[in-house]
């Protein structure tokens, strides 16, 4: 029996090594003939004169394909560096500490696609009002999303969060200095009026979360806007 079990192994044996052999045969010889019908396909390619009707509707194939966008000069993988100037409207708590007026803000941009920018935004501004006095600073980041291109007209919208450091000062008492999270939104238009400058008109929502009360400092709820008019440098 024992001899038996050790024939019928081997048999086994041989037969899978015999049957690996001639999957790989079956495969060489597959792989031969592929290669060769390529390189006849290639020879017989070369062989064809070209004529330049066919290269002329190739030409106009190839330009129907390119997007619209890409035709125009709107430039992408790009850096912007914008100023707004504008007016600040105070809201909330904010409001009762301080006056709107005209501030600046500073934006950084990289053009991603012809749909996606990465923005930023810095601003700071103090606000005064009766004795008073209500404190702005953030640093805003986002992501703005172009909702079509008129030739060089593009209007945006645009949303994200930030850190924001507000403060107020209300009859000599001040409240808590912190550094808290918030939402921004906003939207706009942009022109470019060339390949390295923009002009545009932007609205922008920013909205702390409240800092509480501690002891006698009061606590601080509120938002604000800012309706700017803007001017953007692109490299």
């Amino acid at each position: 029996m024992t001899h038996a079990k050790k024939t019928f192994s081997s048999s086994l044996f041989t037969l899978f090594l015999i049957s690996c052999c001639l999957v790989l045969s079956v495969n060489i010889f597959a792989q031969g003939k592929t290669e060769v019908k390529v390189r006849h396909k290639t020879a017989a390619k070369a062989a064809l004169p070209v004529m330049p009707s066919i290269v002329a509707e190739e030409k106009n194939t190839a330009a129907k394909t390119v997007p619209s966008n890409e035709q125009s000069t709107y430039p992408t993988r790009t850096h912007i560096v914008t100023l707004g100037i504008g007016q600040s409207l105070l809201f909330g708590r904010y409001s009762k500490n301080g006056e709107d007026k005209i501030t600046a803000d500073l934006y950084y941009a990289y053009r991603s696609s012809y749909t996606w920018d990465f923005i930023a935004n810095v601003h700071q501004s103090k606000h005064k009002k009766s004795g008073r006095w209500a404190k702005i600073q953030g640093l805003a980041l986002g992501i703005r999303g172009n909702l079509f291109h008129y030739d060089q007209f593009v209007p945006f919208v645009m949303g994200g969060l930030g850190l924001y450091r507000p403060q107020i000062e209300d009859g000599g008492v001040t409240s808590q200095r912190q550094t808290v999270l918030g939402w921004n939104a906003g939207a706009g238009v942009e022109l470019q009026l060339q390949r390295h400058f923009a002009i545009g008109l932007i609205a922008h929502l920013h909205n702390p979360f409240k800092i509480k009360a501690d002891g006698n400092r009061p606590k601080l709820k509120g938002r604000y806007a800012k309706c700017m008019m803007t001017a953007s440098y692109i490299f």
